[in-house]
C-alpha cells in the first residue's frame, strides 16, 4: 500500500521500481507489434493447411466414403427418387425398405405369403450385388400395417428362407406406407466381415 503512495522514481528498500503506465506501454510496443505480425503470420499458414486438408476427400462425409450398392433393376427410382437400394459400410450392408405388396393366387394369406417371399427375394437380389446374401442379415425391422395379421404370416416364412443362427429382428405396426398398395416394408443390416 506504501508503494503505491510514493511519488514516481522512490521505491521501497527491497521492492521493484514502479514505471509509469505510459513508460511501459512505449517499452513493450516494438517487442507487441514483432509478436502480433509473427503470429499473423503463423495464422495465415495454419489457415492455408487447415483449408487444404478440409478440402481433402479424406474428410468427406460417411455416406461419400461408402459404396453405393445399385442393382440395374433399381437404378430408375435411385434416379428419380436419389433413393439408395443399399449403402455399403466397412463391413456393414445397410438396405433401404422393400416394400412388400400382396401378389398372386388365393386367399388374402396366400396374397401375402407371395409377396413377402418376393420381397425377401429382391432383398437377396440387392445384397447380392454387393457379394453378399441374407445368410448375412443380422438385423431386420419390418413395419407391418396389420401386425396381428401379417407377423403370424411373415414370421414363420422368414425362418424357412434364412436359415439359423437368426438375425434380431424389430417389427413395428404402422398405418401406411410410401406405395398405396404396400402392406410391409423390409430393411435389413448385413454384415460381411470376417
Amino acid at each position: 500500500m506504501a508503494a503505491l503512495n510514493q511519488k514516481p522514481g522512490k521505491h521501497l528498500p527491497g521492492a521493484s521500481k514502479i514505471q509509469n503506465p505510459t513508460q511501459q506501454q512505449t517499452l513493450s510496443e516494438p517487442h507487441s507489434v514483432h509478436t502480433t505480425a509473427h503470429s499473423r503470420h503463423w495464422m495465415l499458414w495454419a489457415f492455408i493447411v487447415i483449408s487444404l486438408i478440409l478440402s481433402s476427400n479424406s474428410w468427406a462425409g460417411g455416406r461419400q466414403r461408402a459404396e453405393l450398392i445399385l442393382p440395374e433393376a433399381n437404378r430408375p427410382i435411385y434416379e428419380a427418387w436419389g433413393f439408395a437400394p443399399a449403402i455399403k459400410t466397412g463391413d456393414f450392408i445397410h438396405v433401404s425398405g422393400v416394400i412388400v405388396v400382396p401378389e398372386g393366387e388365393g386367399d388374402r394369406a396366400a396374397q401375402y405369403r407371395t409377396g413377402f417371399t418376393n420381397a425377401l427375394n429382391r432383398i437377396d437380389i440387392i445384397l447380392k450385388e454387393a457379394e453378399s446374401s441374407l445368410d448375412d442379415v443380422i438385423k431386420i425391422n419390418s413395419y407391418h400395417t396389420d401386425v396381428d395379421f401379417q407377423l403370424p404370416i411373415a414370421g414363420p416364412l422368414r425362418k424357412e428362407l434364412m436359415k439359423p443362427p437368426h438375425p434380431a429382428w424389430t417389427a413395428v405396426g404402422t398405418t401406411g406406407l410410401a406405395i398405396k398398395e404396400g402392406v410391409t416394408e423390409i430393411e435389413v443390416v448385413a454384415y460381411v466381415g470376417e
